[in-house]
């Protein structure tokens, strides 16, 4: 339904822009024309799937969507199939800047993961 040319929302001028366009939902990027991409909560409360090729922003959005889920005090399940540990690390980041607890699961209690839970 969505297709963008995602850009990280780091720069402190496109987190401004998302917390002052958006009313119901989170804003995750910036459209090739660089018009702000948002999603409604009530589509948010549904699964979603986030595809493309190599380098194409997958990753950037989804850490996009985390950071807004932060920022507004959503829940938040994210499932990483790959079990990147750089990719946890990332979003422990962004809980930490947003004082939000992460707990991670892994099939490896050993592997050394920001967050890890014993289970």
């Amino acid at each position: 339904k969505y297709f963008i040319n995602s850009r990280s929302f780091e720069s402190e001028s496109l987190i401004n822009l998302a917390i002052n366009n958006i009313v119901d939902g989170i804003s995750f990027g910036l459209d090739n024309c660089g018009n702000l991409i948002s999603v409604p909560h009530t589509e948010l409360n549904q699964h979603a799937l986030v595809i493309g090729t190599t380098g194409s922003g997958k990753t950037n959005t989804l850490l996009n969507i985390v950071r807004e889920c932060c920022r507004q005090g959503l829940p938040l399940i994210y499932l990483d199939g790959k079990g990147s540990i750089k990719l946890a690390k990332q979003i422990d980041k962004i809980c930490k800047q947003y004082k939000r607890k992460l707990k991670v699961f892994s099939m490896d209690p050993k592997t050394d993961i920001p967050g890890l839970t014993k289970y």
